[in-house]
């Protein structure tokens, strides 16, 4: 990886032939071009191997939105989500959330992928929900009035007298 060393081997000679092991980890996605390079002792000349090419794959990774809801006028609740195929690797973490079709009237809107993200070293394949906004609860009580035979009839009047109104309603 641009001429760092990602490993070390073991070498194992026997009538003048060497066989190298090496373990190589934290490579990225992409292809990496290796060298192997044996710096000598005093049996064998140092060498170089000619390159070969390692190609590391993206890993898959699967997120589901988790389904919400709210009742009309309330705040959206916060918009989560689950790994449901594949993990994350060495301490990787997502970038960004997740989004919200618009719309506030009682019903069922898209909960979208947004600005979620992994690193180029994933392949993100993400799964929507909704958000389902409820109904308002609200109980209205008509005021009790009266009036004379003849009269007119009295303005009628309620109170709400259990839940409220939202926003400007």
């Amino acid at each position: 990886d641009g001429g760092v060393s990602v490993g070390t081997g073991t070498l194992s000679g026997s009538g003048g032939t060497a066989i190298a092991t090496c373990t190589i980890s934290s490579l990225t996605a992409g292809d990496h071009s290796i060298t192997a390079v044996y710096s000598g002792d005093s049996i064998f000349a140092s060498s170089t191997s000619p390159a070969v090419t390692q190609v590391v794959g993206k890993k898959i990774l699967t997120v589901t939105a988790d389904a919400k809801s709210k009742v009309y006028g309330d705040s959206d609740p916060g918009l989560t989500h689950q790994i449901t195929s594949g993990s994350l690797v060495n301490g990787d973490s997502f970038s960004g959330g997740l989004a919200r079709a618009a719309g506030e009237p009682a019903g069922n809107y898209d909960i979208q992928q947004g600005t979620l993200s992994l690193s180029s070293n994933y392949t993100l394949t993400f799964v929507g929900s909704s958000l389902t906004v409820t109904t308002r609860p609200i109980t209205v009580t008509a005021d009790a009035q009266t009036k004379l035979y003849g009269d007119p009839d009295p303005t009628l009047t309620y109170q709400v007298t259990s839940g409220s109104l939202a926003g400007g309603d």
